[in-house]
């Protein structure tokens, strides 16, 4: 009976050796099938909180970069408008300002409608590109493009 007793603890030593494990079922240790699980647990909320940072992190470096780009175009757009202000420049001058200015127009919209994992940076909780564009018609009457804020407001 002894003999049979010690081979049943050496083969149950034998398999928890060869699996790398202490805990084979959870009736061989309750309180540390719990401890076990416990330990998953945290691991696992552990590394959704680095993911989270990690998310967080460069959604703030998006919306960074956006921004520094756009006071950029928009001290450039001053620049050229106190440029054009002065009335010593030639029609041909206002209309070579008023294309850069309108270029410039079109980066700002870019950078407002920048987004990150396929979710609209400025946008609020929208999905949507923040900014949609309605071109100018030529035709009479002529209408100005429109542009419309399409983002959650707040």
């Amino acid at each position: 009976a002894n003999l049979q007793l010690n081979l049943d603890r050496m083969s149950k030593l034998q398999g928890k050796l060869s699996g790398g494990r202490v805990i084979t079922k959870p009736s061989d240790d309750p309180a540390g099938t719990a401890q076990a699980l416990q330990l998953r647990a945290d691991k696992r909320a552990t590394e959704q909180a680095a993911r989270n940072a990690a998310d967080g992190a460069a959604w703030l470096t998006i919306a960074n970069s956006a921004l520094t780009t756009s006071l950029s175009a928009l001290r450039r757009a001053r620049d050229l408008t106190v440029q054009g202000a002065n009335g010593a420049m030639s029609q041909q001058a206002r209309q070579a300002i008023a294309m850069e200015v309108e270029g410039l127009r079109d980066a700002l919209v870019a950078q407002a409608n920048t987004s990150y994992l396929g979710r609209s940076v400025f946008a609020g909780t929208s999905n949507e590109p923040a900014f949609t564009v309605t071109p100018a018609t030529p035709g009479p009457p002529p209408t100005p493009a429109a542009y419309t804020f399409t983002g959650t407001p707040g």
